[in-house]
């Protein structure tokens, strides 16, 4: 027989009535948000958020099965309800919060933030599914392996744009992460 200490420490034997435990479990995480209502053109590289004075950022909890845990994103989808927009994105996640970024605000690469970032993930151009759709999105399968800070659950997320474009005043976006947790 041998044992091994479970997430809360506690000294599990394992036997043939009990065996050991497997990862494998998938969650969906989803977050959403209006940006400001005005028209203003986005440049490449701005970052798109609920506020041109005080953003809040992305996150999503209980990505992984204990503190500092960990786990792969396996499918990133983004939804917008502007029907028309074909700009690509980028999603930049964080293991900690890093600074939220103002809507339409350049986002920069910060060297501060090396020890926070997990990686990015970027979409192919967004599209839509026919004319009586009401609106466009970009999927992505990439595999994006991550682990939690050691007092947390929580992936954080920046949005930017890839591509110049402007947006619709109130704009909506949706974006959703599977996660396999190990």
């Amino acid at each position: 027989m041998s044992a091994f200490l479970d997430e809360t420490g506690t000294l599990i034997t394992v036997s043939s009535s009990n065996p050991l435990p497997v990862g494998g479990k998938s969650v969906q995480k989803s977050a959403s948000f209006t940006r400001p209502a005005d028209t203003t053109a986005y440049a490449a590289n701005d970052a798109i958020a609920n506020s041109t004075t005080a953003p809040t950022l992305l996150s999503f909890a209980n990505c992984a099965n204990a503190n500092g845990g960990q786990g792969y994103i396996v499918k990133t989808m983004l939804l917008t309800n502007q029907k028309t927009c074909t700009a690509r994105f980028r999603l930049s996640f964080y293991h900690t919060a890093p600074s939220p970024i103002n809507d339409n605000a350049p986002k920069p690469m910060l060297y501060a933030d090396k020890d926070k970032l997990i990686g990015r993930i970027d979409l192919d151009p967004c599209n839509t599914e026919d004319t009586t759709s009401d609106a466009a999105f970009a999927l992505s399968t990439a595999l994006m392996p991550y682990v939690c800070a050691a007092a947390d659950t929580t992936i954080y997320c920046i949005l930017t744009t890839l591509d110049a474009f402007t947006p619709a005043s109130a704009q909506q976006f949706y974006l959703e992460i599977t996660c396999e947790l190990s």
